[in-house]
């Protein structure tokens, strides 16, 4: 009974997996045909499609081509990250190239599946030289209208256009792609790309003036002027970007499109580093990608070095003239924690920018177990040059407690002190 069983066993087994077919285990050449063999494990939810993808992987990777464009090798011979670029985006427009992609045989046992693919090596030749004269046509329209912002100087136009002409021909950059400009047959690629790489070339940034001191915490309204010229022409509508790139502090572009103008605005500096840095940079990256939907695009831009200056800062301490007796500052970490921050105290009222009046009373607290407290209140005016004040800060209870109500006083007015100095700092800070 027992050898019934698994004879029978063994005749459903075979009828449901019958012996794999040659091409399962056995790489084979087609002199008509791309051939792609894709396996997946059915552990897999999608193994159907993970299968079929392998095998159109296998298929373009007996398309692919290496890039050996004269002009493209010189122009990428020390951006290596761009030459990658160009590599992955050829493998992924030759996989969208695939067309009539025929079905021939699956396979399948419980715990796998194959799937077999072919491509007809003449229809993929005719149908890719149909692609090539209609992507020619298309990059070459898009190139002439470059051209022609180019020629008016809008070159964040001409850019967009260059990339537009240059995105079709990408997969097929080793083909001739032959075109006549100007009387004289070219490579329709290796133009657009040297166009492209010519204009961000040429595209040259200056400021005006390239280093400024700054009273730090201050609102100072500084203009810094920012010119952008393509062959020694004015460029108006390149985006201009900024950021600090060592200290902090508030600034903004201002364009203003009547008069053709650009110019970096710094309300204010909050940082007391030197010196600090501002990085003013020609935007390629945003002006490019606005509405364009187009992955390589970032990709390529990504990998240029886009120009820039950059602006150094000084700043300058904000002096304060404080209306205390020095010693008594002194006897307090005040000074010291005012001196970090960013400020200096002078003793010449004339020479401050801000008198500080400070009205501090002091009183006795309570006594518990020979430990006294003692409470400070105090009012902080800050004073402008114009003699108005500012701004007032009150300061209420401060405590101090020691072992007899002289120390206790003196400690409530040390700490009451160093109050002051970080208030002072909060205010001039967030003003």
């Amino acid at each position: 009974m027992k050898i019934v069983l698994f004879i029978i066993i063994l005749v459903i087994s075979i009828f449901i997996y019958p012996n794999p077919p040659t091409w399962v285990n056995n790489y084979f050449y087609d002199t008509d045909y791309y051939i792609g063999i894709g396996h997946c494990s059915k552990h897999n939810e999608n193994y159907l499609s993970i299968a079929r993808t392998v095998a159109i992987d296998e298929i373009a990777s007996q398309l692919e081509i290496s890039i050996t464009g004269q002009v493209f090798q010189e122009a990428t011979q020390e951006n290596q990250q761009l030459q990658e670029v160009f590599k992955k985006q050829v493998t992924i427009s030759l996989k969208s190239k695939i067309y009539d992609l025929e079905l021939v045989e699956k396979y399948e046992e419980k715990d796998n599946y194959w799937v077999y693919y072919r491509l007809s090596k003449a229809k993929y030749i005719e149908q890719k030289n149909k692609d090539i004269s209609n992507n020619i046509n298309i990059a070459f329209n898009y190139y002439k209208i470059a051209k022609e912002s180019e020629r008016n100087n809008m070159l964040v136009n001409a850019m967009k256009s260059y990339f537009q002409a240059l995105i079709p021909l990408i997969c097929y950059v080793n083909e001739p792609l032959e075109v006549y400009i100007d009387g004289n047959m070219v490579n329709l690629f290796n133009e657009i790309f040297f166009a492209i790489m010519n204009l961000r070339k040429n595209l040259l940034i200056s400021i005006n003036p390239q280093q400024i001191n700054v009273k730090v915490y201050q609102d100072v309204k500084e203009n810094i002027n920012i010119d952008v010229k393509y062959f020694n022409k004015n460029i108006y509508d390149i985006p201009i970007s900024a950021w600090f790139v060592k200290g902090n502090g508030d600034l903004f572009i201002l364009k203003d499109n009547e008069l053709g103008r650009t110019a970096l605005i710094l309300n204010r500096v909050t940082s007391t580093d030197v010196p600090q840095i501002i990085r003013i940079e020609i935007d390629l990256l945003n002006a490019l990608l606005d509405g364009n939907e187009e992955p390589v695009v970032k990709d390529i831009l990504e990998t240029f070095k886009n120009p820039y200056q950059d602006l150094l800062i000084y700043p300058v301490n904000i002096i304060l003239y404080m209306d205390l007796p020095l010693v008594q500052l002194r006897e307090s970490n005040m000074i010291e924690k005012l001196t970090n921050a960013g400020f200096s105290i002078t003793d010449d009222i004339n020479q401050a920018d801000y008198l500080i009046n400070i009205e501090s009373i002091t009183k006795k607290g309570n006594n518990f177990k020979n430990f006294y407290f003692a409470y400070s209140n105090t009012t902080i005016n800050i004073i402008g040059q114009k003699n108005e004040i500012n701004n007032s800060i009150v300061l209420s209870e401060i405590k101090g407690s020691a072992g007899d109500y002289t120390s206790a006083i003196q400690k409530s007015q040390n700490l009451a002190m160093e109050k002051v100095a970080d208030n002072l700092i909060d205010y001039f800070k967030n003003k």
